[in-house]
């Protein structure tokens, strides 16, 4: 079952948040039977709330090298919002 909605209606951008999602799973020499998505966790902050996707930052700066505006830079994730089994705030 998907977190299809929730974002929107439940969290604002900037809240920390729990996601658990399906992810690829790469396999090599397996049996094709016990292949499946793997179940991932996240937590960050919800960057971005968009149709089909969410992004969730973990770390950012400031980077002083860049004066054009875009100094922010960030690590993080975007979920493909169909892939999303469990999201909530955790603040």
């Amino acid at each position: 079952m998907a977190a299809t909605g929730l974002v929107s209606k439940q969290l604002e951008k900037g809240s920390l948040v729990y996601v658990k999602y399906l992810d690829h799973s790469w396999f090599r020499n397996a049996e094709p039977e016990a292949v499946a998505p793997i179940v991932q966790e996240a937590y960050g902050r919800l960057d971005r709330d968009e149709p089909g996707h969410i992004t969730v930052v973990a770390a950012s700066y400031l980077d002083p090298s860049l004066k054009d505006g875009k100094a922010r830079r960030v690590t993080g994730l975007a979920i493909v919002r169909s892939t999303i089994l469990e999201l909530r705030r955790l603040d």
